[in-house]
């Protein structure tokens, strides 16, 4: 390590710094993408519940009796049915039969018994459903279901809740392509952060080690070339730094030696 290149040293302490650079820029983006799935989880989890205190409102009127209790609950399919959040995510709603109930696109599943539904990767989602909401009253699911507009079943993660009075479940959730195109576009611009400062890194490291390491050489071989007694040296450096103090030195040196051997010739 201490024989090394002055320019040597300098590229290895500026990779050394690149390196911890990186590794801090790596962590960041993965602490960024865990930050952002958790908030997109969070996200649905209350989109979810607003949706379910729209349910709870129109089965606390059936309750009290100032709605009939079938016409509460159309009337709460229905003001559930329009409801949209990111411009066109919905919610459904299903029972613990499973029996679908509401579905605002996929209406051959209503009244349906879903007990035996699986998704392309063999999931028994609304059992599945069920069970969580039984044991534990809400939680998110993850499978796989068909997005509208797409022609291949993409992931889906969802939040799905009970309504006790009815024992209805509410659900929503976010595609997981949606996800992973938002992280994408996180991870590109962090990645053309990083690439530009990787460059500026590479050009400032270049001119430094230029700056240092060939003056530097030349004032080593200048001292070289006197302590094999070749006195014709001039070094003309003209920088203020320490490197230019040493070349003025050497400068200096060789004159005053010149000035010395001419004395000596001359008596």
């Amino acid at each position: 390590m201490k024989d090394l290149k002055i320019s040597h040293k300098i590229f290895l302490l500026s990779g050394s710094i690149l390196i911890v650079f990186s590794l801090v820029v790596a962590w960041m983006y993965l602490d960024a993408k865990r930050n952002y799935v958790q908030a997109r989880r969070n996200e649905i989890k209350h989109v979810v519940e607003s949706a379910w205190g729209v349910l709870d409102y129109y089965a606390g009127l059936a309750e009290s009796k100032q709605l009939d209790s079938e016409a509460a609950k159309k009337q709460a399919i229905e003001a559930v049915r329009s409801l949209r959040f990111d411009v066109d995510n919905y919610y459904w709603i299903n029972d613990f039969q499973p029996r679908m109930v509401m579905h605002p696109f996929s209406q051959e599943l209503v009244g349906q018994d879903l007990s035996e539904y699986r998704d392309p990767q063999g999931k028994a989602l609304f059992v599945e459903m069920a069970e969580l909401c039984r044991r534990q009253g809400q939680g998110f699911i993850e499978y796989v279901w068909h997005k509208p507009g797409s022609t291949m079943p993409v992931g889906k993660v969802s939040f799905v809740k009970r309504l006790p009075q009815w024992n209805w479940i509410v659900g929503a959730g976010v595609y997981t392509d949606d996800i992973e195109r938002n992280l994408a576009k996180v991870f590109y611009t962090t990645l053309g952060i990083f690439c530009a400062l990787l460059l500026g890194v590479i050009v400032v490291t270049l001119i430094v080690s230029r700056q240092i390491a060939v003056p530097l050489g030349q004032a080593v071989e200048a001292m070289e070339r006197l302590g094999n007694g070749n006195f014709d040296v001039h070094l003309g450096m003209t920088r203020r730094d320490e490197i230019g103090r040493m070349a003025n030195a050497i400068d200096a040196c060789v004159g005053n030696l010149r000035k010395l051997f001419e004395t000596i010739r001359s008596m």
